[in-house]
């Protein structure tokens, strides 16, 4: 009975059994052990130098003891964090581990999340983190060995093993040895910042990246890190839409040298070659290049290459360089380039190169050569701290050069149209590559040449740059009605031209076109045969609207004629003086020359001319009327030599013509054959009025309607007197007089051409 009772009773037994392993295993697998077997683990890795914390020990069915969200420290303070790990399967032997001896023998990371930060003083700064990381290692005395590591770098697949020796003897310090190594400790998280941002914002179409390394190290010291058979290798890179491939790169790190024997990649045009070394000791970098890449495609985007974005190269552009760079950023390089077809700011180029070096602050560029469709600019340029000096020839079109320069320059040329290129050669030097303190001397030739409208046909001078100021000599300029010297400056710290000596023959548009565009509506007034003599002396200011004050000379040999209050004056020579100041021009002498006759004026107007602001002063002495009636259609059939004054002024009023006040005398006048008093040639001679005879008239004109206040022709002891008005735009009539104090009373109606006179020998007026 006991027996059976005892059968029954064992199948409840083994039931609660099985239940509480069951729910033993499911509480050490997801409740995990204790705080005294956590405890534990920790003081097995403190035998390896190891600081460690789990926040939960499970036991896996598969796997055995793992230790979940482990954070790795230098001390027990905890204070720097190493390493921080999402899981580590552990190889424990629990007899040693029940004597208190040393049971850890490996751990294993199956698909684990590693993240190392770069700076472990700075837990909240920027990590490495490594996914899906697999590695088996061996915790043996003296040493770990780390194998079969694999995992995800940001998309790179990473393979390495190594060894790490003294591991008990680990110590996180926050610097090296020596000052430079600590400062160029700094460069290397810098590097490896930079890897990481660069990993991070690339695509690999395809297969991933590999990379394959080996790596040993002394944990007593860390500085022993050796690195051998380092290979990162892509087949495809997309770099912000710029499409890399076959990327290859070697390296290996030993006695605190980083060697870079192989650095090859290519692109759709081109490929790049490099080699380079960083002896961590010092600082010190090495450094050579070769490359056909698309240098701006490449480095589109980086902050400090903002220039790229204003390069397109057509072809591969070819560069070489090579040089060292110092721990404190001293560098040195030597290099050359080669562009062939490419745009810089949106112009285009035939081709560009250039030989290059610097050393700390010393720098040079020579044999440099930029070749556009207008022409080829050659050069040399030599920095040296306290000396910089620039040779250069240029025989590019500068117009077709306009979105390279600053607005300023861009203002100034838009009123140049170069049809050949201007050719400049200079040699400048000076304490420093500013213009303020350089100085040189060039030469400078024109070709067919367009400024403000008006051609030259060519130009040439010598130069010299002094104190912000081109002093432009022995300048020649040639046009198809003749040629100009002189010399003149442009000083850009007073903003002004000072123009020296110039003598032309030009036409005095041209010249109005190139010193004082505002000038033009006044030389527009003369009409000239062949051109006039001018000498000029003065200022021009050309910035802030400053005063201004330039004189010239001007000798007409040769005939012209001048516009003068709406008429048509003819002239046989003049000569005159002309000074253009801020707000005004001035004539302070004009004397001209109608036949044996003078005419002189002295003219003053507002500037600019467009205002209409001007007063005039002309004294004329005998000058033959029909010199005059050739041109101006109202003294047609008059002859005689006129003298007088005459005087002129505007207002400035729009659509309002000038005011002409005169008081002329014809001396031996004849009027017969005039159309106005044919008709009372008979009369006039039977009442003794005799040709020659005086004729004398008093006038205002204003507003096309002539007052004429008084008009007597006298003859021996007989006199004809007429006062009336004379509408110009309609040649009407309105003059009323006498002869001789009312022995003869007359009055004039109709036109100018076909006058209606009425006659009367007594009664009133």
């Amino acid at each position: 009975m006991s027996r059976r009772i005892a059968l029954l009773a064992k199948w409840p037994l083994l039931a609660l059994l099985f239940a509480a392993l069951c729910w033993g295993s499911w509480y050490v697998y997801d409740k995990g052990f204790g705080k005294r077997w956590r405890w534990t683990l920790a003081k097995e890795f403190e035998r390896y130098g190891l600081v460690i914390t789990a926040r939960r020990l499970t036991l896996d069915p598969f796997h055995g003891l793992i230790a979940r969200e482990v954070q790795v420290f230098d001390t027990e303070s905890r204070q720097t964090l190493l390493a921080e790990i999402s899981d580590i399967s552990l190889d424990i032997n629990y007899a040693n581990l029940l004597q208190h001896e040393a049971a850890l023998n490996a751990v294993d990371l199956r698909g684990a999340r590693i993240s190392i930060p770069l700076d472990p003083e700075d837990p909240h700064g920027k990590r490495v983190a490594v996914n899906s990381l697999h590695a088996r290692i061996y915790f043996l005395p003296g040493r770990i060995e780390v194998r079969q590591v694999s995992g995800d770098l940001y998309g790179i697949q990473l393979t390495a093993s190594g060894t790490l020796v003294n591991p008990a003897q680990l110590r996180f310090t926050s610097h090296f040895e020596d000052e430079s190594a600590g400062a160029d400790k700094d460069s290397a998280e810098k590097l490896v910042s930079k890897f990481i941002d660069e990993v991070r914002g690339m695509r690999f179409p395809g297969e991933p990246p590999k990379l394959d390394l080996t790596f040993q190290v002394d944990l007593a010291n860390p500085a022993s890190l050796r690195i051998q058979g380092g290979r990162l290798s892509a087949r495809l890179i997309l770099r912000q839409e710029y499409l890399l491939s076959d990327f290859n790169a070697e390296f290996s790190l030993e006695n605190r040298r980083l060697e870079l024997p192989k650095i090859q990649v290519r692109d759709g045009q081109g490929e790049l070659f490099a080699t380079a070394s960083w002896d961590l000791a010092t600082g010190a970098k090495r450094f050579r290049v070769r490359s056909s890449l698309d240098l701006a495609k490449l480095l589109a985007g980086e902050p400090r290459c903002l220039w790229a974005k204003d390069w397109t190269f057509d072809s591969p552009p070819q560069l070489e360089l090579s040089g060292f760079t110092k721990v404190n950023h001293q560098s040195q390089f030597v290099g050359k380039l080669a562009f062939d077809r490419f745009s810089f700011r949106s112009v285009q180029f035939q081709s560009m190169k250039a030989e290059f070096s610097r050393a700390g602050d010393w720098w040079m560029i020579s044999n440099a050569e930029v070749t556009h469709p207008t022409g080829t600019l050659t050069g040399d340029i030599l920095h040296i701290p306290g000396d910089f000096r620039l040779r250069f020839h240029s025989a590019l079109n500068p117009t077709a050069l306009m979105p390279l320069f600053p607005a300023r320059v861009q203002r100034a040329l838009a009123d140049w149209e170069f049809q050949t290129p201007p050719v400049v050669q200079g040699n400048f030097s000076g304490p420093a590559p500013e213009f303020k303190d350089i100085q040189g001397s060039g030469q400078i030739w024109l070709g067919r040449t367009k400024l403000r409208g008006a051609f030259m046909n060519s130009a040439s001078a010598t130069f010299q740059i002094r104190d912000q100021a081109v002093d432009y000599r022995d300048v020649r300029i040639a046009r198809d009605e003749g040629s100009g010297t002189g010399a003149f400056s442009y000083d850009f710290g007073k903003g002004e031209v000072r123009i020296h000596h110039a003598e032309t023959n030009f036409y005095p548009a041209a010249l109005a076109a190139w010193t004082n565009p505002s000038l033009q509506r006044a030389v527009q007034l003369f009409r000239f045969s062949q051109p006039p003599r001018i000498r000029a002396d003065g200022v021009i200011q050309f910035r802030d609207g400053g005063t201004q004050n330039l004189g010239m000379q001007i000798e007409i040999p040769n005939s012209f004629s001048y516009e003068f209050a709406g008429l048509d004056v003819p002239f046989d020579s003049a000569a005159a003086q002309v000074s253009v100041k801020e707000d005004r021009v001035e004539m302070t002498r004009f004397d001209g020359r109608i036949g044996e006759g003078t005419w002189t004026m002295q003219y003053t107007a507002k500037l600019p001319i467009t205002k209409n602001l001007y007063e005039a002063q002309v004294q004329l002495s005998n000058v033959k009327v029909p010199v005059l009636a050739k041109r101006i259609g109202h003294l047609r059939g008059y002859d005689g030599l006129l003298s007088g004054e005459v005087k002129v002024k505007h207002r400035g009023i729009n659509r309002v013509p000038p005011t002409v006040t005169g008081s002329v005398r014809v001396a031996q006048a004849r009027f017969s054959a005039s159309p106005l008093f044919m008709p009372l040639s008979e009369r006039l001679v039977s009442l003794g009025l005799h040709e020659p005879a005086e004729l004398t008239m008093d006038f205002r004109l204003q507003q096309a309607v002539a007052e004429i206040d008084a008009l007597r022709i006298t003859s021996q002891s007989h006199t004809l007197s007429l006062s009336g008005t004379l509408d110009l735009l309609d040649s009407a009539l309105n003059l009323a007089g006498d002869v001789d104090e009312n022995a003869l009373r007359l009055r004039a109606s109709g036109t100018l051409q076909n006058p209606v006179w009425q006659i009367s020998s007594n009664g009133p007026k």
